[in-house]
């Protein structure tokens, strides 16, 4: 007589195998999604600083790049672009941004009181910001994992690992 299908012993052990497969790779998965949301932070930080560069230099108007680290009093962890088309900064719509949970943008020599200022000029430059070139913004997530985000006096950006 020919059986067909499986037996619930055969079943179980499978299960049993997928379970610890997934015990590993549940961890690792986190890890890689905590990882992934640290890595596109800094990365935003570095595109909106380009962004902000190439439009004072299109546009021929200062714009500015205003960082809150998780050290300032009030909105932590964000940042604003503004421009000065008529002598006075205003928001640029749609260029503010709030980073997700678990994730902060850490203080460094360039940050006053938790706040951080890049005024780019016509020629795309970094006109006036606290501290000396180059510019370090750090973006730190869950388990200390690290992005940092250097600029330098002409508007270069790059971003690195730990």
């Amino acid at each position: 007589m020919l059986r067909k299908g499986f037996t619930l012993l055969e079943t179980l052990i499978v299960v049993a195998i997928l379970g610890v497969i997934l015990i590993f790779a549940i961890p690792a998965l986190l890890g890689m999604f905590q990882s992934y949301k640290v890595k596109t932070a800094a990365s935003q930080i570095a595109i909106h600083v380009r962004m902000a560069r190439n439009l004072c230099v299109s546009q021929k108007i200062n714009y500015q790049l205003i960082i809150r680290s998780n050290d300032a009093l009030t909105n932590q962890n964000t940042y604003v672009v503004r421009n000065s088309p008529s002598g006075s900064y205003v928001n640029v719509p749609n260029l503010d941004t709030a980073f997700p949970t678990g994730v902060k943008i850490r203080s460094t020599s360039i940050f006053s009181s938790g706040i951080a200022t890049l005024q780019f000029t016509p020629t795309g430059r970094i006109a006036s910001l606290s501290g000396t070139p180059p510019y370090l913004i750090e973006v730190i997530g869950p388990n200390q994992l690290l992005y940092r985000v250097t600029i330098d006096t002409t508007g270069s950006v790059e971003v690195r690992e730990g």
